[in-house]
């Protein structure tokens, strides 16, 4: 089962959440944030998810911890649940309407994080909550998440209508982009062959080099010379070379030529 808890707490905010990918829509949100528990549970019905977070944050200060954290906590559950991803569709897209407001998703849960939003929300605030939280939730999930996230505004004038649409439209495009395709359901989506990174992708140079002196340096290239991939230069002095005497007449023309006779 997709499914994934995420309990984490700083000195800012204590954050519970719960993600069911295959889940009904339903929701329990109690964020102490009133818009964000609307766009919360927007998300999880037009995705599909079944969704349980609940925070608790400095909003006396403001209200961006919380919502950062609950969008870090959320990509940290969604990674979870998705494991390595066999089977997925990945890629997901939406262009879809609020009104006035039309705004376009578009998704790869490629590993890789990265978010290209381009919003332009008119207003400050949405009854006490600030518009340019919406971003900060966003990169916290995409951050933690592992995807790919491109956001585009194509029309809007009500900022209420235009971080709403954002939502529902990302929603549907994540419902997208995690749903199962049978005809490939034992299959990663990636000629690669896999869509996660693991602790075993990271091997220490000195591994390649275990059975090299360690006296001659920690460097790539000292380790190389002792290899034998490139020539070492010795610097010891070169022994005396002695010449062998094989008869008393030329012992006694060594011993003229040196003065000795």
């Amino acid at each position: 089962m997709r499914k994934a808890e995420v309990n984490r707490s700083t000195g800012e905010t204590q954050v519970q959440l719960y993600l069911d990918l295959d889940g009904s829509g339903w929701s329990e949100i109690d964020t102490g944030i009133g818009f964000m528990d609307h766009m919360l549970v927007l998300l999880a019905k037009h995705a599909g998810f079944d969704l349980k977070v609940k925070c608790q944050g400095d909003v006396y200060v403001d209200d961006h911890h919380s919502v950062e954290d609950i969008g870090i906590s959320l990509g940290l559950a969604f990674a979870k649940a998705l494991g390595d991803k066999q089977g997925i569709c990945r890629y997901g897209d939406t262009t879809l309407s609020m009104d006035e407001a039309l705004i376009l998703t578009s998704l790869d849960i490629s590993g890789r994080s990265y978010l290209d939003y381009r919003m332009e929300i008119p207003t400050e605030k949405v009854g006490t909550f600030d518009t340019e939280l919406a971003e900060e939730f966003v990169m916290g999930f995409v951050r933690n998440a592992g995807v790919t996230l491109h956001i585009r505004q194509l029309a809007g004038t009500n900022s209420h209508h235009i971080i709403e649409g954002m939502f529902k439209s990302l929603a549907h495009t994540l419902r997208k982009a995690v749903a199962v395709d049978e005809r490939f359901r034992n299959e990663i989506p990636s000629t690669k062959g896999r869509l996660t990174e693991t602790e075993e992708d990271v091997i220490p140079i000195e591994d390649e080099y275990d059975d090299v002196p360690r006296g001659l340096g920690s460097d790539t290239y000292s380790k190389g010379i002792a290899k034998g991939m490139t020539q070492q230069v010795s610097r010891e002095p070169a022994a005396p070379v002695r010449k062998e005497l094989s008869s008393t007449e030329e012992l006694e023309k060594e011993l003229l030529k040196k003065g000795l006779l």
